[in-house]
C-alpha cells in the first residue's frame, strides 16, 4: 500500500492531529464521536470506525500540544483556518477547547479555530465566543434527522444555536446532507434559522466512501437505509476514499435553492465560498488541480498574504521547482514543475498564502507513502516525537 494514492493521508488520519487541509486544515484534539451518525463517513474508515458512535474514544494530543501543531505546521499560515472536529466532535472536549486558544495566544498564533459540535450548543460555545476573538464554531443541522440516522435532533439543535445568535457572524451552519427523504423538511429548519438571526448557510448531499472496509457492503448499508439510491451507486467513483462527495442530483440542488430563496436566506454550497466571503478567508482558486470557477466571485472578499510563490515552494523543500505564469478565467495562475509531487494538500497552501492559482505538473490528490515521508521532513503537518515515531513505523512495515 505504500505506493497508493492516499495511503500516506490514511496514516495522518489514523494518527495524527492534523490530516489533511484544504479550505481549513482538518484536525482534532480528540478522535471519535459518541454522537454517532449512522451515515458519518468515518465509520467507513477501518482506522476510524471503532471511534465513532461507540463509546469509545482516542487522544491524540494534549489542548497544548494542538496549539504547538499549529504554530509549527508550514502548511498553515497566519490566514489559516484550523478545525478542530473533523474526525469527531468538538463537544467531546469542551473544556479543552479555550485551553487550545490560551495556549495558541501564548505561542503567538495568528490562525483563527473554526471548532465543529453536531451536539447541541449550550453556554459554554456562548462564552467561547465572546472570550476569544479568533475562534468560530460550525454546526450541522439534518432535516428529520432521527429519521435519516442521527440522534440529535433538529429542534434540539435550533435551540441550542440561540445561546450563539449573538455571535451568528462566527457560526457557520450546515444544513444537509439533504437527500429525497428529507427536503420536505428543509424550509422549516430555514424558517427557524432564519428566525433566529442567521441570515447565510451552507447546504450538503450525501458523501459515502471507504478506506479498509468492504466499499460495497458500506454503500449497500446506506441504500437499504434509504439514504442512497441504486442509481447514485452506479455513478463513477470519485475517488481512493470517496465513491461520492457531497453529491446532489439537478433536480435536488435546484430544490433546495429554491427553499434558500424563499426564505431568504443566501445558500452556499460549498465551505469555501462561505469562509472566502463571509470570513475574509484566503481560500485557494482551484481543487483538483484545477482552476475551480464556482470560488473566484466568492475570493474577492479574502485578504490573501501574497508571498512569493518561489520562496514558499523554497520553504517546503521543493528546491528544483520551475514555475511558469500565465492568466485563466481572470485569475493569475501558477504552472509549477518538481520532482517531489505536489498535493492538494500543499496547493491549498499555496493557493492561500499567494493568491495564484496554483497547478502541479506533477501532482497527486493526497500524498502516498513516499510523499508522505517528505510531509514529515519539512514539518508540513507538525506532530510531537511520539506520534512522528508511530507514523514513521507505519511507513517501513
Amino acid at each position: 500500500m505504500l505506493n497508493q494514492v492516499g495511503f500516506g493521508e490514511y496514516l495522518l488520519l489514523k494518527h495524527a492531529p492534523i490530516f489533511k487541509r484544504r479550505y481549513a486544515a482538518d484536525g482534532d484534539v480528540i478522535l471519535g464521536c459518541t454522537i454517532g451518525c449512522f451515515f458519518c463517513y468515518y465509520r467507513m474508515i477501518d482506522a476510524t470506525a471503532p471511534y465513532i458512535g461507540t463509546g469509545a474514544l482516542k487522544r491524540l494530543v494534549t489542548p497544548e500540544e494542538f496549539a504547538e501543531v499549529v504554530a509549527n505546521s508550514k502548511l498553515i499560515s497566519e490566514r489559516s483556518l484550523v478545525i478542530m472536529g473533523a474526525r469527531g466532535d468538538a463537544s467531546m472536549y469542551p473544556d479543552e477547547v479555550p485551553k487550545v486558544l490560551e495556549a495558541a495566544e501564548r505561542l503567538g498564533v495568528k490562525a483563527k479555530f473554526l471548532a465543529l459540535r453536531r451536539a447541541p450548543y449550550d453556554r459554554a460555545v456562548a462564552e467561547h465566543l465572546a472570550s476569544f476573538g479568533n475562534i468560530y464554531y460550525g454546526t450541522t443541522i439534518t432535516p428529520k434527522a432521527r429519521e435519516v440516522g442521527t440522534p440529535v435532533s433538529e429542534e434540539r439543535q435550533l435551540d441550542g444555536l440561540r445561546f450563539a445568535a449573538d455571535f451568528s457572524h462566527r457560526v457557520s451552519v450546515e444544513v444537509g446532507p439533504i437527500n429525497i427523504r428529507n427536503i420536505d423538511a428543509l424550509k422549516d429548519v430555514l424558517k427557524a434559522l432564519r428566525d433566529l438571526g442567521w441570515d447565510a448557510a451552507i447546504y450538503r448531499g450525501v458523501s459515502a466512501g471507504s478506506w479498509g472496509l468492504d466499499r460495497s457492503a458500506v454503500l449497500n448499508k446506506l441504500v437499504k437505509a434509504g439514504f442512497l439510491t441504486e442509481e447514485q451507486l452506479k455513478m463513477p467513483e470519485q475517488s481512493y476514499f470517496y465513491a461520492l462527495k457531497n453529491y446532489l442530483d439537478e433536480e435536488l440542488e435546484a430544490a433546495v435553492v429554491e427553499a434558500f430563496k424563499d426564505v431568504g436566506i443566501k445558500p452556499y454550497r460549498h465551505t469555501g465560498q462561505f469562509y472566502a466571503e463571509r470570513w475574509r478567508i484566503p481560500v485557494a482558486k482551484t481543487r483538483s488541480n484545477k482552476i475551480r470557477a464556482n470560488v473566484l466571485e466568492y475570493t474577492k472578499a479574502a485578504e490573501y498574504p501574497d508571498r512569493s510563490l518561489k520562496s514558499e515552494l523554497e520553504r517546503l523543500g521543493y528546491a528544483d521547482a520551475e514555475i511558469e505564469f500565465g492568466e485563466e478565467h481572470g485569475v493569475r495562475l501558477a504552472s509549477v514543475k518538481t520532482s517531489i509531487p505536489i498535493t492538494e494538500d500543499v496547493a491549498m497552501y499555496l493557493g492561500e498564502v499567494t493568491g495564484l492559482a496554483v497547478l502541479a505538473e506533477n501532482y497527486l490528490p493526497s500524498p502516498d507513502g513516499p510523499t508522505l515521508e517528505h510531509y514529515l521532513r519539512h514539518s508540513f503537518f507538525w506532530m510531537p516525537e511520539r506520534t512522528k515515531r508511530e507514523v514513521a513505523e507505519a511507513l517501513r512495515q
